[in-house]
C-alpha cells in the first residue's frame, strides 16, 4: 500500500468525519436507552422481564463500548501522522474546538455514555436552510434571464421569503423587502400571464 502523507488540514477533516460517527453512535445509545426506560416502567412488577432488559442493556453498552474503542484507535493513528504527533486525542478535540462542535463524542470516549446536546444539530439544520435558499436563489435568477413568461415568480418569490425566514435573523432586510413588494410582483406576473403570452415549461434548476 502507498504511504500517503497527509497535511494537519486533512486530519482534521478526517479526525470530524470520525467524531459525526461517534455522535451518530452516541444518539442511537441515548434512543436506546430511553425505549429500555419505558420498557422498565411498564414491566416493573415482572422480575423475568427486568432480568431480560438488563441482559440487553449490557449487550448493547458492550456492543456501544466496542465501537468507540475502534473509532478511538482510528482517531489515533491519524493524530500520529500530525508533525508534532498526539497522543490524547481529548487534547486534541480541545485544541481544535472539535470539542465544543461534538459534545457527545467527546463524553462517549470520555465515560462511554452521553447526556449532552450536540451543537452540530444547529450547524447542520442552518446549513441545509442556507442551501435551499442558495438553490432558490439560483433558479429565481435563471428562470428571470431565460423565460419570457413569469407565471410560476410570484411562487418562486414566496419560497424565497420562507428560505429567508428560516436563516434569521441573518436577512432581515431582504425579507422585509420581499414583504413590502411582493403584492406588486403577484400583480405583474398576472398581468403578464393574462396578456396571452406562450407560456414556458415550469420553473427548473440551472444546469
Amino acid at each position: 500500500l502507498w504511504c500517503v502523507k497527509r497535511t494537519p488540514g486533512e486530519i482534521a477533516v478526517a479526525v470530524m468525519a470520525h467524531c459525526t460517527v461517534l455522535d451518530v453512535v452516541a444518539q442511537a445509545q441515548t434512543s436506546k436507552t430511553v425505549g429500555l426506560f419505558v420498557f422498565a416502567f411498564a414491566s416493573a412488577t415482572c422480575s423475568l422481564f427486568q432480568a431480560a432488559k438488563h441482559r440487553r442493556a449490557i449487550h448493547r453498552r458492550e456492543e456501544t463500548n466496542d465501537r468507540v474503542s475502534v473509532i478511538a484507535s482510528q482517531i489515533r493513528d491519524l493524530l500520529q501522522q500530525l508533525p508534532v504527533p498526539e497522543t490524547d486525542i481529548l487534547a486534541y478535540l480541545e485544541y481544535t474546538g472539535l470539542d465544543s462542535l461534538f459534545p457527545r463524542a467527546v463524553e462517549l470516549l470520555k465515560n462511554g455514555t452521553n447526556d449532552e446536546e450536540n451543537q452540530s444539530d444547529a450547524y447542520f439544520s442552518n446549513l441545509a436552510a442556507l442551501n435551499q435558499l442558495v438553490v432558490t436563489s439560483k433558479q429565481i435568477g435563471h428562470d428571470v434571464n431565460h423565460q419570457a413568461n413569469h407565471k410560476y415568480m410570484a411562487h418562486q418569490t414566496a419560497l424565497l421569503h420562507q428560505c429567508l425566514a428560516q436563516t434569521m435573523p441573518f436577512f432581515s432586510k431582504e425579507k422585509t423587502s420581499i414583504e413590502q413588494n411582493f403584492k406588486a410582483i403577484k400583480a405583474a406576473c398576472s398581468a403578464a400571464d393574462e396578456s396571452g403570452e406562450e407560456i414556458a415549461a415550469g420553473p427548473h434548476l440551472p444546469d
